[in-house]
Order: structure tokens, then C-alpha cells, then sequence
């Protein structure tokens, strides 16, 4: 048991990325992102680490990221892309 505080963070690592919109370069770039059906998105950094792995990190921590959830990327209503949750980075990590 714990805080409700306590299931709040702010990074994670997603795999089997697949892009909808081409990843001309590799570098990191801002959207939203949506890590379950029903999560209205937030703003985020997203770093692509070779071709379906990255790290997401929100601007403002989430509720409850959970590994083996969906995370979609979007601009706007584009979608970007989108994998699935590997990992929740504590921030000590």
C-alpha cells in the first residue's frame, strides 16, 4: 500500500513502436500522447531509440502508467504512431 502520489510518474520505455508517419530522423520531438483508451492525452517528449523502442516523457507526471498498455502518439489528430509500455522509469533510475 501506499500514496495515491506514489503511482504518479512521468517516463516510460515503449517497444514494438510501429510509425505511421515516417521517422525521417531520430532525434526527439513533442506530442501527445495517450496511454490508455480512455486517457485524454498529454503533452510529452518522445525519443526514439532505433527503429520501435523509445522513451516517452511527460511534461506533467501520469496516473497509473502501466506496462503492456498502448501508448499512441499524435499531432493534433494525426497519429504518429504508437507502441507498447515496456517500462515505468522511477526517477531515481
Amino acid at each position: 500500500m501506499g500514496t495515491e502520489e506514489e503511482v504518479f510518474r512521468d517516463t516510460f520505455r515503449v517497444n514494438s513502436i510501429n510509425w505511421i508517419v515516417s521517422r525521417e530522423t531520430v532525434s526527439s520531438f513533442p506530442a501527445q500522447v495517450k496511454i490508455r483508451y480512455n486517457h485524454p492525452g498529454a503533452e510529452a517528449m518522445v525519443s526514439p531509440h532505433g527503429e520501435s523502442e523509445g522513451v516517452v516523457t511527460f511534461k506533467t507526471a501520469q496516473k497509473a502508467i502501466t506496462p503492456g498498455q498502448a501508448a499512441v502518439f499524435y499531432d493534433g489528430e494525426t497519429v504518429l504512431g504508437g507502441g507498447w509500455i515496456r517500462e515505468v522509469i522511477r526517477s531515481s533510475e
